[in-house]
């Protein structure tokens, strides 16, 4: 799933922080939650691709916009401070993993690799995500960690028994 934005706007917003004095903006974000989400509303979309709209489980893409902004969950706020970090410091490729919810609020685990085209570069008015749905391989890794942990308790358990066993 693709989608292209504008960051112009967020670009320019950084650079007003930078004259006002701000020169670290992971400490600044860290500092002020709140600036995130007012960032985020500083990016315009261009468009997305009908795989976009089909990751997330809507029926349109007007339905998939209207919704975007409440697709965000607690947990995906670090990784946007990451992306505009490095957006803020020059860099033009980043990827991350978010956790965002689909139009039936199951959570998904995305993998984004944002990318600025090259003749955007300095305005970043054509920034390019591509989105891979990796909720499968996710929630499989924490299935094995919960047996890996439910093993080695009954392993634990297995040797105080024996323990006590041997004891007595």
């Amino acid at each position: 799933a693709i989608c292209e934005d504008d960051f112009s706007q967020f670009r320019m917003y950084i650079e007003e922080m930078r004259w006002a004095g701000i020169a670290d903006f992971k400490e600044y974000f860290e500092q002020n939650p709140k600036e995130i989400r007012k960032c985020m509303g500083l990016i315009t979309n261009i468009g997305f691709n009908p795989e976009l709209v089909r990751l997330f489980g809507f029926e349109s893409k007007s339905a998939f916009k209207r919704n975007f902004p409440f697709l965000f969950t607690q947990e995906s706020q670090k990784t946007i401070q990451e992306l505009f970090v490095s957006l803020a410091d020059g860099k033009t490729s980043f990827k991350g993993e978010l956790s965002l919810k689909s139009a039936k609020g199951k959570v998904l685990h995305i993998i984004a690799y944002v990318s600025v085209m090259q003749e955007a570069t300095p305005a970043l008015s054509r920034v390019l995500t591509t989105c891979y749905d990796d909720t499968s391989r996710k929630e499989a890794y924490d299935l094995l960690i919960k047996s890996e942990q439910a093993m080695a308790d009954m392993q634990v358990r297995k040797i105080s028994d024996a323990t006590d066993d041997a004891l007595f």
